[in-house]
């Protein structure tokens, strides 16, 4: 298929949120328990391959992505979906989940070897404090021991307050199930929106002066349940003006285009994240922004993108640096394109 011109965007991870419908109600969680009743809609099997149809066009992505909610209440649909672009595109295959079908090992297997074999590479699953409230450590060893034995690449991952346990606390916890040493443990910081906006103390999380990050913003195409995009994982996903169009009504290709000369884009992905936003607060005369502590980039990025007084100040800056956001974005990401394909040459 013919590629796409989209000047240096070039997304790589086609996510998936088939729902937000989830069998946890944990106290962090960004959807919120509303969207977790799976009321909010979903993705059908149709408008999913009408989607990665659409991505096929575009011809930068390389991996698909199935998240929630959790996606293994749409099992089924997983495996319908897997095994499309399996025979149509051969893509990789990732997923995020709470584990809980593991209910054991023989189980395990037997979920994830037809995704494996669909072309399923990795997988995250999260635990810690929060999850353990509704799940058992016994479901996330299962799943683990599982995608290991399948040759998949696994993470795990914990939330974390203050007073929360961390992620090591939980790999003792799982070592007499397989060798740890082959999994990627992560304490990750928590975005201070959805549930835990109701049931987290903002005091209780740990605080950091705000950086340039590692924000996934020039990396995953992420598609809602309604079908609005956000190129985003975290907190952003509940930003609603980090909605760059509909995949339901648009194509791909086309909201891809819109987003390269947006202003926000272009911002989050010079700064790695909010950064930018603050250092353009802070240069026009609200320094405040630059010198606050958040509990991460992507709390950060929700503050920022969801306090209307914020956003107000934001907005026409943003406007007013749209072409020089553009330029800058365009030869950094050209740049950065040019070494990539320098390497891989020299790799050959």
């Amino acid at each position: 298929m013919n590629n796409i011109d989209v000047t240096g965007l070039e997304f790589r991870q086609l996510v998936l949120t088939l729902s937000e419908g989830c069998n946890y109600r944990c106290k962090h969680c960004l959807c919120g328990d509303e969207a977790l009743s799976g009321k909010e809609g979903s993705l059908t099997y149709d408008e999913v391959i009408k989607i990665i149809d659409s991505a096929a066009e575009v011809g930068t992505f390389y991996v698909v992505g199935f998240v929630g909610g959790e996606p293994f209440l749409r099992y089924n649909d997983m495996l319908k979906i897997s095994d499309y672009v399996y025979k149509n595109y051969k893509c990789a295959l990732t997923l995020s989940t709470n584990a809980y079908w593991a209910v054991n090992y023989d189980v395990a297997i037997r979920k994830l070897k037809p995704l494996v074999e669909r072309g399923l590479s990795s997988m995250l699953i999260s635990l810690g404090d929060f999850h353990l409230e509704f799940g058992t450590i016994e479901t996330v060893g299962n799943a683990l021991k599982a995608g290991l034995e399948l040759g998949v690449t696994c993470t795990a991952q914990d939330i974390i307050t203050k007073r929360s346990r961390r992620i090591e606390e939980f790999r003792k916890m799982l070592e007499p199930y397989f060798d740890t040493r082959k999994v990627q443990w992560v304490d990750n910081d928590m975005a201070h929106s959805g549930n835990a906006e109701k049931y987290v103390s903002y005091e209780d999380l740990p605080k950091k002066p705000l950086e340039p990050g590692d924000c996934s913003v020039e990396i995953n195409f992420n598609v809602q349940p309604d079908g609005s995009v956000k190129p985003c994982c975290g907190g952003g996903l509940k930003a609603e003006r980090l909605t760059m169009g509909n995949a339901k009504t648009e194509s791909v290709g086309t909201i891809i285009e819109k987003m390269q000369t947006n202003p926000l884009i272009n911002a989050l992905i010079l700064g790695k994240g909010p950064y930018y936003l603050a250092k353009l607060l802070a240069d026009n005369g609200f320094p405040e922004y630059l010198h606050r502590s958040y509990s991460g980039v992507c709390d950060a990025c929700y503050k920022f993108l969801t306090d209307d007084r914020t956003w107000s100040l934001l907005e026409p800056l943003l406007e007013k640096e749209k072409i020089r956001l553009f330029v800058n974005r365009t030869l950094i990401t050209n740049y950065n394109r040019m070494i990539l394909e320098g390497k891989q040459e020299i790799a050959n």
